[in-house]
């Protein structure tokens, strides 16, 4: 199978930069859900989510792909091995985009004091 990095894929981040797809950064990232519900993936476990995830990507057949639509198939790919980690990833996805919320509405009331 021809390795999804070589096809020179791209992540279009929140900002609108682009960075080249990087499988070690979907590691670091299902590997940090993981801790937060003390659990800990064998090798296996971890191939199996970047396979699924590469697998989803290449299907996809795109060269740029936006980086709300990676968390989905991160997700995806999570839920599918260990759904309690696929939860987890979610919840905290979710704080962040209400934090972030919550954040814009603080702003936009200080201006309109202002």
């Amino acid at each position: 199978m021809e390795n999804v990095e070589s096809k020179e894929l791209y992540v279009i981040k929140k900002d609108g930069t682009k960075e080249k797809f990087d499988i070690s950064k979907v590691i670091n990232a299902v590997k940090k859900s993981a801790r937060r519900v003390l659990i800990t993936f064998t090798d296996e476990q971890l191939d199996k989510i970047c396979k699924n995830v590469e697998n989803e990507v290449k299907f996809m057949g795109k060269n740029e792909i936006e980086i709300r639509e990676m968390h989905n198939i991160v997700e995806e790919a999570l839920e599918s091995v260990v759904p309690k980690v696929g939860q987890s990833y979610r919840n905290y996805r979710n704080y962040k985009q209400d934090f972030v919320s919550m954040l814009d509405k603080g702003y936009q009331e200080s201006q309109k004091i202002m």
